[in-house]
Parts: structure tokens; sequence; C-alpha cells
């Protein structure tokens, strides 16, 4: 006996299988219920029903309860398997009750029918014994049914709950992510600012956070940072530089700075493709004076800076595809080669800015919005001469098409065909 309460406790592989079996075994007794009932009914007419009652459901409350004992005993030392084998536990438990509630109702109406009267027939023998083995196969089955139905929940629900907690730890380590990034801005240090920036902007961009709550942080950011400490140093700058007989120096932003305006320009294309309202879409403040600063270069595509002040700036190369600079100043600004597909100009200052190369593919400078005219300003022949332009692009209506396409063609360029309003 303890050999086999010790195989029992070793946790045999048909204890997984236990669910699925009890159904196939209900499914199997349900099918041969009549010949189960008759062989039940014979040998119940030739031994009695005590003693069929005895062996038959007896054998099986002995066996379903050395297996209940066994995955208790198990349990009670095994918390893994505990949380593994709770189905399999109650499983063995309906089939002990099972057993023992039918032994006892088999033996019960059995011997009503013979203390009350003649002994019963054989076929009632028989009818009786095929109703309680197709009822023991019926609940056998339905009973394993609904511990496996109930495992599956269990599973489902923990598996929700484990979701909730890894988006609630997420959630927790986004915030601290997040709290140690405006820390690392405060910073003194340039380079764990520039830290800062990137891990504030990582964040957004991976989309565990607000991209529209980063992108608000990090424009005023620039605008105080660069408000307090380094517009001075520009002006400044600029002044010594001009004393010498420079007049257009190019003052360097500091890595940081460039940074936060990158990871600006990167979150406002973000909220352009999320489809974000653009009165939700927080933009440089409007009276940013970044004039004589070096943007050459950089990716500024979808960046909101309209209002801004770039006079004399160099802006050479900078990818501003999408770049909202309506009623900017860029008197004096370098925009040679710069990619400026799509952008909105309209009622910028372009005096003196320089062109040449650049990329007009898509880009206004003129709408009319409720019969008022938005336009840009300053915008000469002579600037847009050496420009790519297509059929998309908007030009002001001061702008003669003809004296435009003969300055085109002297510089080897393709003539410009607006497109046609209907």
């Amino acid at each position: 006996m303890r050999r086999v309460l010790a195989w029992l406790k070793a946790r045999p592989p048909w204890l997984k299988l236990l669910v699925p079996l009890a159904v196939f075994a209900g499914l199997i007794i349900a099918l041969f219920a009549r010949p189960l009932g008759a062989w039940v009914a014979s040998a119940a007419a030739r031994f009695g029903a005590q003693h069929i009652a005895l062996q038959v459901f007896g054998g099986i409350v002995v066996l379903a309860a050395i297996a209940l004992f066994a995955l208790y005993h198990k349990k009670q030392h095994n918390e893994e398997f505990a949380k593994a084998h709770t189905i399999s536990l109650h499983a063995a438990l309906f089939v002990w009750l099972a057993a023992l509630l039918g032994g006892l109702l088999y033996l019960f109406i059995s011997t009503q029918l013979t203390q009350n009267g003649k002994s019963p027939s054989s076929d009632d023998m028989k009818n009786f014994a095929q109703t309680v083995v197709w009822a023991l196969g019926l609940l056998t089955g339905a009973g394993a049914a609904a511990v496996q139905y109930r495992k599956q929940k269990g599973a489902e629900e923990t598996l929700k709950l484990e979701q909730k907690k890894h988006e609630a730890q997420q959630r927790l380590n986004n915030n601290e992510l997040f709290m140690r990034g405006v820390e690392q801005l405060a910073n003194e240090a340039d380079t764990i600012k520039l830290g800062g920036v990137h891990a504030l902007r990582n964040l957004a961009m991976d989309g565990n956070y607000k991209p529209e709550m980063i992108a608000e942080l990090l424009a005023d950011y620039f605008r105080d940072e660069w408000n307090d400490k380094w517009k001075q140093k520009r002006d400044a700058f600029v002044e010594a530089v001009q004393t010498e007989g420079i007049k257009r120096p190019l003052y360097g932003l500091p890595s940081y700075l460039r940074a936060a305006l990158v990871s600006l320009a990167e979150l406002h294309g973000k909220l352009h493709e999320m489809r974000t309202e653009e009165g939700r879409i927080p933009a440089l403040a409007a009276d940013l004076d970044l004039s004589y600063c070096d943007f050459s270069n950089l990716r500024l595509s979808w960046l909101r800076a309209s209002q801004c002040a770039f006079n004399n700036a160099n802006l050479s190369a900078a990818q501003l595809e999408g770049a909202d600079l309506t009623g900017a100043r860029l008197e004096g600004a370098n925009l040679s080669w710069a990619r400026l597909e799509g952008a909105n100009l309209r009622g910028a200052n372009l005096e003196d800015a320089d062109l040449s190369g650049a990329n007009l593919e898509g880009t206004s400078f003129h709408d009319t919005i409720y019969e008022l005219e938005f336009e840009a300003e300053n915008l000469t022949v002579e600037q847009l001469a050496y420009t790519e332009m297509d059929e998309d692009t908007v030009l002001p209506p001061y702008i003669n098409i003809e004296e435009l396409n003969e300055a085109r063609k002297a510089a080897g360029r393709p003539p410009y065909v607006p497109k046609s309003t209907p």
C-alpha cells in the first residue's frame, strides 16, 4: 500500500490527462449504457444488488479516494504542483462523490424494490441498471466538461490579470523614466541634459507616453533655456563678431538644444501622422528669436515654428518638409538646398533670403482664407530662378510667371507651370 501511495505522490503522467480521460470515460459509459446495464442487472440477479454496489461502485470510490489523497498530499508540500493541479484535485473529488452517490442510490432503490413486494424482474433490474449507468456516465462527462471549462476560464482570468499587472508595471516604469528625464533636463551639465532630451523623446516616439505632452514640455524647455541662458550670449557674440567686419556671423546652438529642436520636429511629425488637430500640436513660442543661429543639415521636418524669427540664420540643406513657417521672419536667411516640400511659408518675410537649389515642390507661399490674403512677403523672381518647383507650388500673386520662367530658362531650370484652377 505504501508503494502505491508513493507512486501516486510521484506525480504520474496520467494526472495531467485526468479531465480529458473523465470526459472520454463518461461518453463511453453513456454510449454503452445498455450492455453495461444488462451486465449489472444480470450480476445483481445472480449475486445480489448489495454485492454489485459494493464491488463496482465501491471500487470506484476507493480508487478515486486514493487519487484524491495523493493529489491533496502533493498539494500540501508543493506550491507549484498546487497551482498546476488544483483542477485535477477537484476532478478527483467529483469522481469520488459521483461514485459514492451513485452506489448509494443504486443500493437504496434496488433494496426498496426488493422489500416492497415481489422481487423485481430481470427486465426491471435491467432497465434500472441501464438508467443508473447512463446517468452516472452523463454526470461524469458533464462534470469533467464543467471542470475543463472552469480551468479554461481560470486560465483566461489569470492571463488578463497578468496583462493588467504588466500594464501597471509598464506605466510605473514609464513614469519613473519620465521623471528621471525631467530631472536630467534640470541638471547643470549639458551632456546630462542631452540624455534627458533623448530619454523623453524615446518615451514619446515608442508610444509609452503621450507625444503631445512631451512635445509641449520640450517646446517650453527650449524657449526657457534659450531666452534665459543663450539668447544674451548669442547677442553678445553677434555684436562682437560684427565689429570685426563679419556681417552675418553664425552662432552654434548647444548640443542639447539642437537635439531638443530635432526631437520636437519628430514629435510634430508623429502627431501629424496621428491626425492630431493642428491647434493641439504644441509649437515653438511665436516670439522666439533664433536669428543668426546655425541650423544647417538638421532634420526639422514638420516643425511648427510659425511667427518665429530666423533672420540671417543658416538653414542650408535643412530638412523642412511639411514645416509650418507661416509668418516666420526669414530676412537674409540661408535656405540654399533646403528641403521645403509641402512646407507652409504663407505670410513669411523672405527678403534677401537665399533659396538657390531649394526644393519647393508643393510649398505654399500664398492662400486665401475667409477672403483674406496670406502671402509670403518680399519674394522675388531671382530668388525662385534656381529652385525646384512643381505644379503644386503655390506662389504669391505678385510673382510674374512669364518673368519667372525667363529667369528659370536662363538658369537652366524647367519652366514653372502652375496647376490650373477650375
